[in-house]
């Protein structure tokens, strides 16, 4: 297997990952989040197979499934008026939110180590302003799914406060 077609397999795992914890997710406004990551990553698929197949590619070119980092930062803003019952069932996701931020890491890592070590076997010099742009979307990423993932844990710590009253100074 390739450095491409590892880069490949993770961009699809990605996509199912996001599909799932929109599936799972309680809040429409979540859902619409995690269905902009999953077609994003599809994107990105997409691009990287282009590049390995050596056909020209431009990021313009693909379906545009881009973050819209307005919409996601009200879906976000969203989490904090949903009543504790809801937040109750969207925390059981930290694990998967963890594990998507951990993955997003791990691509930018990947596309960044493509471009340091691969860049004298890449043939088109179109390549690599693309992969920076997957790297930027891939940063976009995480920093969606890290805003998340604090709002739960918030939600979660202020409850537990909330449940065994204000810690004292000793």
């Amino acid at each position: 297997m390739n450095v491409f077609d590892l880069v490949m397999q993770m961009e699809l795992d990605s996509k199912e990952h996001y599909e799932k914890l929109g599936e799972a997710a309680p809040v429409a406004g979540l859902k619409k989040v995690f269905s902009m990551l999953a077609a994003s990553e599809l994107k990105h698929y997409h691009a990287v197979k282009s590049i390995k197949i050596n056909k020209p590619v431009e990021m313009a070119d693909l379906p545009d499934h881009t973050i819209d980092l307005e919409h996601s930062k009200t879906s976000i803003a969203a989490l904090q008026q949903v009543d504790d019952e809801l937040l109750g069932r969207i925390k059981t996701t930290l694990d998967a939110l963890r594990h998507a931020m951990k993955v997003e890491e791990d691509s930018i890592r990947l596309y960044e180590d493509i471009i340091k070590t691969q860049q004298h076997h890449i043939s088109n010099i179109e390549v690599v302003p693309i992969l920076l742009k997957i790297i930027a979307e891939e940063k976009k990423h995480f920093d969606v799914v890290q805003n998340i993932h604090e709002i739960i844990e918030k939600f979660e710590n202020g409850k537990v406060l909330h449940k065994f009253g204000k810690h004292r100074e000793i």
